[in-house]
């Protein structure tokens, strides 16, 4: 069988994750992600890792904290790609992002999903939660 490649429109529960709040996120200049101090048993390679990367703030973009937890059953496109062995299930509106990649011959889930879609941006609150 060669590979094949469609565009299907399934149907999951997913929660809306809103319009992009209008303020722009100047509350804070603190560190979104600082850590206050490593615990004394933590290596001081992972300690300098921990540190490594930090936001100061969300600038030049938007907060998205407008989301809620009410689901709803909306379609979503999705690319399936398919071949022999493996059947592979891309979400095109979350990027791309791989949804599920199935093993054939033995009908074998290979990725852990849960059947539900959360967009929620858990990473980037206000500072002031």
């Amino acid at each position: 069988m060669p590979s094949e490649l469609r565009i299907e429109t399934p149907k999951m529960p997913a929660a809306d994750i809103g319009p992009e709040n209008p303020l722009p996120p100047l509350g804070s200049s603190r560190d979104l992600h600082a850590i206050k101090a490593p615990p004394p048993d933590i290596p001081e390679e992972m300690a300098r890792q921990m540190a490594y990367g930090r936001v100061l703030n969300f600038l030049p973009y938007m907060l998205q904290d407008r989301y809620n937890r009410s689901r709803e059953i909306p379609s979503f496109r999705v690319a399936v790609l398919e071949t022999e062995l493996l059947c592979a299930t891309f979400l095109l509106e979350f990027g791309g992002r791989l949804w599920s990649l199935i093993h054939k011959p033995s009908e074998r889930e290979l990725l852990y999903a849960t059947r539900s879609s959360s967009q929620q941006i858990w990473g980037c609150v206000t500072p002031e939660q």
